[in-house]
């Protein structure tokens, strides 16, 4: 069980990891793709639920309820780059953000 929660969590990281790459790609190039807004659907609704979880991915619950207690950060990135990862991530989506913003207000 514990190698199918690993491979669903990893399975959603793929996909947040790929739309922080579109959001980027947008900022950097000041392009508006059509996978723009179904990235940042996705990111809006993985921030939401962390900030209603206090900060932590609610599926490390489900994680530990199974008997693994490492975190998919720490998976894949090793320890002691676990510890800060969720938190980069969300600064890196926030720059991206604000960058994409700034570059589409600058088109006009």
């Amino acid at each position: 069980m514990v190698v199918l929660i690993r491979a669903g969590h990893l399975a959603i990281g793929a996909v947040m990891t790929a739309a922080t790459f579109c959001l980027w790609y947008s900022a950097i190039f000041g392009k508006v793709t059509p996978y723009l807004a179904p990235a940042l659907t996705l990111l809006g609704i993985q921030w939401t639920i962390i900030a209603l979880n206090n900060g932590h991915c609610p599926l490390g619950a489900v994680h530990a309820r199974y008997g693994d207690h490492k975190t998919m950060f720490e998976l894949v990135a090793g320890k002691q780059y676990a510890v800060h990862g969720f938190r980069n991530w969300g600064i890196a989506c926030a720059t991206g953000l604000v960058l994409l913003c700034i570059r589409l207000l600058l088109r006009r």
